[in-house]
């Protein structure tokens, strides 16, 4: 039996993020591939910011205003990898992981 369930993902909405020109077009493509929960300011402030299970356990990526970064999140969504792409390293908030702020 397969699931309709999309991935769950979450988009920071946070002011500084959400005023990012790249905020709207990365909460477009996260919906596209996932089941979007909206999330307070995750401190990463270098908006816009994602947060996407890899390997099972919650990783945000920061700075997604471009947009092949804003792809690369939604494909890690749509895919459920457990590898962080090389396209998403260098945008990779690890200190971050694992942690959510509601």
């Amino acid at each position: 039996m397969t699931s309709s369930t999309k991935p769950l993902c979450y988009v920071c909405t946070g002011k500084d993020c959400r005023r990012d020109d790249g905020h709207r077009e990365l909460l477009g493509r996260m919906r596209a591939v996932g089941d979007v929960t909206r999330v307070k300011c995750q401190d990463l402030c270098e908006g816009p910011v994602a947060g996407v299970i890899v390997d099972g356990r919650l990783e945000w990526f920061e700075k997604l205003s471009k947009e092949r970064h804003q792809r690369a999140v939604a494909h890690l969504v749509e895919r459920g990898t457990t590898k962080v792409p090389s396209d998403l390293r260098d945008r990779w908030a690890k200190k971050h992981g694992g942690k959510i702020k509601r």
